[in-house]
């Protein structure tokens, strides 16, 4: 079976596919962005505390409910009181979006590719089917 790169270490596609520390923006009650340790695996997206990687996470996105990523270049994207946001990414999901920032582009590609693996198997998996392809006529 396939290795997929990570920056920590190598490990088969049933695993993590990628995991570690990323900024995420706050939702309109917890407005900021804190610092959150992050696993995507074959689960889907979750989220602790930095410091605690098992146990109940913070956050859960099921893998059958991302349905997009984006990614922002700095000037599409708001402004942070501390400076300008550089490598952004939005997880869009059945769930509620998520804004992330990775630490440099190298990192931001790696999440972003991971959670593009999701996507394209729910839009081949849900593939729409025209009705009128099933219709019978008499």
């Amino acid at each position: 079976m396939a290795e997929v790169h990570t920056a920590d270490t190598f490990v088969t596609p049933e695993e993590t596919v990628v995991e570690g520390v990323l900024l995420k923006r706050g939702n309109w009650k917890v407005a900021g962005w804190k610092d959150r340790y992050f696993r995507l695996s074959e689960k889907g997206l979750a989220y602790w505390k930095v410091g605690q990687r098992t146990g109940q996470p913070r956050g859960h996105i099921c893998r059958d409910q991302i349905y997009s990523v984006r990614y922002y270049r700095t000037r599409e994207f708001l402004l942070h009181p501390k400076g300008t946001k550089h490598f952004v990414f939005e997880v869009l999901s059945g769930e509620g979006n998520v804004f992330l920032e990775a630490a440099n582009k190298e990192e931001c590609q790696s999440w972003v590719r991971g959670l593009q693996v999701f996507v394209v198997c729910q839009s081949a998996f849900y593939s729409p089917v025209s009705s009128s392809r099933h219709s019978t006529s008499k």
